[in-house]
């Protein structure tokens, strides 16, 4: 009865509590790392994807991460599928302290590498495949315990070790160490000579596999055998705490069984206690300081901005107003896109006209973000070039599903259809991806339809007609040909009026505007529009032409912006509470110099 009572079975009850935990994470607060992560791969179901994906090692793990992540594209379904593979991830390393003999009393332990794998799943270049290899290769291992002939079990390590290493990779090493634990401590079936035999055998077979691959595989660096498996997004680089995270597989169970019994009903009360503290540690610990908020808050910009939800975005910004470059440039580009920048543009944080347009840095997704927005504006070949450096940069040389939808959408509006074709046919073998691949091969070579769609007819009419070269620094040289090309391009337009704006180059700002006017017309002007022109009228003393434009209110409220400023030369709280939303505000307070006075010297 004794030995009953210290049976190791999972806890359904904890197992189940503990997929709720981690369903919750990633379905509502760390859901558009799961969005990121699907956009950057590309699973095809075709045999030569499968064949390409398994002949390296490790890489039937890799294919099975690409077939799983694709599932991402609705972040609810991927949390799941994560809460799923984790909660299985507890109910081996439970059932494994079991069959070693681990104490009952330490069940709540078996949880611990579950949370570990969380904690990593929180970094946005750590792939799936290492959960993935650990669930084959602790699958392995439970069908070692299985066998009851010596023999069988001999047979059965020796062929699995090399099959395990060609299919998950380096994570093989889980499996020995486990099957040689249960010959030596657990089962005893056999003569400790020919279980040491054994013990040599195995750890040649890990230190010669990789020789062996390398033979089969000479092109590539003895490194990439030794740690086998797409684990992490950067392949030439491996993670160390996915090494330690894999470590815990083997330790926790060991744990359970080494860890002293207690027979004290107080005293295993206070045991249990501790673990759950040290759980709910763990947990504070991912919460806290594993998982990055801040590109969370990123990830989801740029999905809405991936998606189009521009007034998501607004709403997200009211709620939490952005703060770094790249949020910033997502945010601006929602308000253009919904006519709200002329209006709202300085009722959030602005950066400068960095905020507008990043400047390109050696990235792999920030390209992706430039081009969403030169894409919008209609600069069609930019938004191209940005894409497919983007798709060629992804440190694993996947190719990325997001980027080749975006390269299929600017060939069909430059009209190379075959190249959108191409990368049409290509989708079409995706899960998600294929109804829309098939619907746009149905524009192809109608040049009607194309015309006449809300999106692509609209950008064709955007587009420059001509070849431009322009660098970072040129934006609005950039800016003003696309108005000259099309004036109704609104997105350029507030593009152009902003950068001058955020640069205070306000007698810029003053011609722009009144060009404008004069090509397209207008009744009202934006509120940022008015302030700016107030300001240069405050400092001009001119009364005639565009100042007609302002409005009574908004004299009313520079004059109280005048008042409660003077005499004060930092932003007082009473400034910032009732005029930081205001132009003037950040003419003062933020930004860079005031450009007006030179400017109006050199007139």
């Amino acid at each position: 009865m004794k030995k009953q009572k210290n049976k190791f079975y999972p806890d359904l009850i904890l197992t189940a509590f503990l997929g709720l935990l981690i369903w919750v994470f990633f379905a509502v607060f760390y859901r558009h790392h799961l969005h990121y992560q699907e956009q950057l791969q590309l699973f095809l179901f075709t045999s030569d994807y499968f064949i390409e994906s398994i002949v390296q090692p490790g890489g039937f793990a890799g294919y099975l991460n690409s077939f799983v992540t694709q599932f991402f594209y609705h972040s609810s379904t991927g949390a799941i599928i994560l809460a799923v593979m984790l909660s299985s991830l507890h109910i081996q390393v439970s059932v494994i302290s079991s069959i070693i003999g681990g104490k009952a009393l330490y069940r709540p332990l078996a949880c611990l590498p579950s949370l570990f794998f969380v904690l990593l799943l929180c970094h946005e270049d750590m792939l799936l495949s290492a959960l993935i290899a650990a669930l084959l290769v602790l699958s392995a291992v439970l069908f070692y315990a299985l066998f009851k002939k010596n023999s069988l079990r001999i047979a059965y390590l020796l062929i699995m070790i090399p099959l395990l290493y060609w299919l998950v990779g380096f994570a093989v090493f889980i499996f020995p160490v486990f099957c040689l634990y249960y010959e030596w401590i657990i089962a005893k079936r056999i003569n400790k000579r020919i279980l040491a035999i054994i013990s040599l055998i195995a750890v040649g077979l890990l230190l010669f596999v990789p020789l062996l691959a390398q033979l089969l595989q000479p092109q590539y660096p003895l490194s990439r055998f030794w740690m086998a498996g797409d684990y992490y997004r950067f392949v030439t680089h491996i993670n160390p705490a996915i090494f330690y995270t894999l470590l815990s597989i083997i330790i926790i169970p060991v744990l359970t069984k080494w860890l002293p019994d207690i027979q004290k009903k107080g005293w295993r009360v206070g045991v249990r206690i501790v673990q759950f503290l040290l759980l709910f540690i763990v947990i504070d610990w991912i919460i806290g300081f594993g998982a990055d908020w801040k590109k969370e808050e990123l990830m989801g910009y740029d999905y809405y901005v991936r998606t189009k939800k521009w007034t998501n975005i607004i709403d997200k910004a009211n709620k939490l107003p952005p703060d770094s470059p790249k949020t910033v440039a997502a945010l601006n580009l929602a308000l253009s896109k919904r006519g709200y920048m002329g209006d709202y543009l300085f009722y959030y944080f602005q950066n400068g006209s960095d905020g507008l347009i990043p400047n390109h840095t050696a990235d792999y997704i920030l390209p992706v973000m430039i081009g969403e927005i030169y894409y919008n504006m209609g600069l069609i070949n930019s938004a191209q070039r940005f894409t497919f450096e983007a798709m060629e940069s992804i440190p694993d040389y996947r190719k990325s599903v997001r980027c080749l939808q975006r390269l299929a959408e600017t060939n069909l509006i430059n009209k190379q259809y075959k190249v959108a074709e191409k990368y049409l046919t290509i989708l079409q073998h995706t899960l998600f991806y294929k109804d829309w691949a098939s619907d746009v091969l149905s524009f192809l070579y109608n040049e009607d339809r194309i015309n006449a769609h809300p999106e692509w007819g609209e950008l064709r009419r955007f587009m420059l007609k001509e070849d431009c070269l322009f660098m970072n620094e040129d934006k609005e040289l950039l800016f003003t040909a696309l108005l000259e090309q099309n004036p109704h391009n609104h997105v350029a337009a507030d593009y152009l009026l902003a950068q001058n704006l955020l640069d205070k180059e306000l007698i810029r700002f003053q011609d722009n505007l009144q060009k404008r006017i004069d090509t397209i017309g207008g009744e009202t002007l934006p509120l940022s529009y008015q302030e700016a022109l107030l300001f240069v009228q405050d400092l001009t003393g001119q009364s005639e032409g565009i100042y007609a434009y302002i409005s009574d209110e908004i004299r009313q409220r520079y004059e109280a912006y005048k008042q409660a400023r003077s005499g004060k030369a930092q932003p007082g709280t009473v400034i910032r509470e009732n005029f930081g939303n205001t132009y003037w505000y950040y003419l003062h307070y933020l930004g860079g110099q005031l450009k007006m006075k030179n400017q109006v010297g050199n007139e």
